[in-house]
């Protein structure tokens, strides 16, 4: 007998082994472990559409975001439509692999036959680039506005993935180029270019980086054992979230708005 939660961890163990990016892992973590502690430890083929319309409608319903988050402190507010959407997305992946994985007689995949919410369009999905002086006037001084300044130059400048910024090292700069080897997505190399206002930026963020705990452009500047080691992804939101709040900008600001702004 499989049970969801067995499926669940099955699924996790071969994302990993699939190569996936341990961003990639952590969101299916996410999005699918939400669904497997709204159900229990039941069957896997005892879950039914029906069931699953229902989560799916809680989700729709519920008035606070990141609870139970470990890194996030709770607020009020519903889950947008984009978050919601993003929750069928991993719910459909999961199951769709389940239905190859164990081949269960008289079982399909019960997000087949539940359609995927139609998205807002009101709100672009790009950055706008009219508020980029004012986020770069936000950072100020001092080592995080300077870190901050080459990040978010580099990401408008180039459109690189969050994934390609936070795992780029010193090795894979050539700031005289002005260029950038990026590792991103499925573990796609590629050079991106950029600016020479984006490459002095880096360079005197270089200047004041803390050194000699890894050898990663963008690191994180927590006091304690983080400090100097490779910036998080929550970090890298953190910071881009600070910059939107100081700006008092009411457009998108998240590193893939950027990639939109740059295509």
């Amino acid at each position: 007998m499989i049970t969801l939660d067995q499926a669940f961890m099955d699924f996790l163990r071969a994302r990993r082994a699939d190569g996936l990016r341990a961003s990639t892992v952590n969101w299916s973590r996410s999005r699918v472990g939400a669904l497997v502690a709204h159900f229990g430890p039941v069957r896997l083929q005892s879950v039914t559409v029906n069931q699953v319309r229902s989560y799916v409608i809680s989700l729709r319903g519920r008035r606070a975001r990141y609870v139970g988050a470990s890194q996030r402190r709770e607020v009020s507010g519903g889950l947008s439509l984009d978050t919601v959407q993003g929750h069928m997305r991993a719910l459909r992946a999961f199951f769709k692999w389940c239905v190859g994985e164990y081949a269960l007689d008289g079982w399909s995949n019960p997000m087949l036959r539940i359609k995927m919410p139609k998205l807002s369009r009101d709100v672009p999905k790009a950055a706008s680039l009219a508020d980029l002086p004012k986020l770069l006037d936000a950072c100020g001084g001092g080592m995080a506005g300077f870190r901050d300044r080459a990040m978010l130059l580099f990401l408008a400048d180039t459109g690189c993935r969050a994934g390609g910024l936070l795992s780029l090292r010193l090795s894979d700069l050539d700031l005289a180029a002005c260029s950038a080897l990026v590792v991103e997505k499925f573990g796609k190399v590629r050079t991106l270019y950029f600016s020479q206002v984006t490459a002095g930026a880096i360079a005197f963020w270089l200047g004041v980086r803390p050194g000699g705990r890894s050898d990663f452009v963008f690191c994180s500047l927590s006091n304690g054992i983080r400090l100097g080691a490779a910036l998080s992804l929550g970090g890298l939101h953190r910071a881009l979230r600070r910059l939107k709040k100081r700006a008092r900008v009411s457009g998108r600001v998240n590193p893939h708005a950027w990639r939109h702004a740059f295509g």
